[in-house]
């Protein structure tokens, strides 16, 4: 991992020692091959399907310490306000799980922007006679 090239990793302090050990052993394992830092994989897939960006609304929460990467950096750069029209962006205190770190936080975040889409949609959505949620075709 680039990142740490030289130094050592600090423990994961919301980690056991049993968890961090399995991260370890199954990335060591298979390393970023079949994730999404596989650049080109993740590129190839969106590009076969010919679908280049998502109309849904989208939250991103960026942590501000992460040692892989300055995410807000890489959001800028790659330009996914582009690709993701309905985009909201949070920033937060945090390395690379801040969910987990600050969950409170994290979860004040998440319920904001829940609580502004029940709003912009008009409270609960509609349902069919089967209780199943109805589908409808926005064209």
């Amino acid at each position: 991992m680039g990142a740490w090239d030289g130094m050592e990793i600090p423990p994961i302090p919301y980690f056991s020692k049993e968890e961090e050990d399995y991260f370890v052993e199954r990335f060591s394992r298979q390393g970023f091959d079949h994730c999404i830092g596989n650049k080109y994989g993740t590129w190839k897939s969106a590009h076969d399907q010919g679908n280049f960006t998502i109309p849904q609304p989208v939250l991103s929460v960026l942590p501000l310490e992460d040692p892989v990467a300055d995410w807000t950096m890489v959001a800028k750069d790659s330009k996914v306000a582009t690709y993701l029209p309905r985009l909201t962006t949070k920033i937060m205190d945090g390395s690379h799980w801040p969910h987990m770190e600050f969950p409170d936080v994290f979860n004040s975040i998440m319920e904001a922007w829940l609580t502004g889409l029940k709003d912009e949609v008009g409270g609960a959505q509609p349902r069919g006679d089967e209780g199943k949620h109805v589908v409808t075709d926005e064209l």
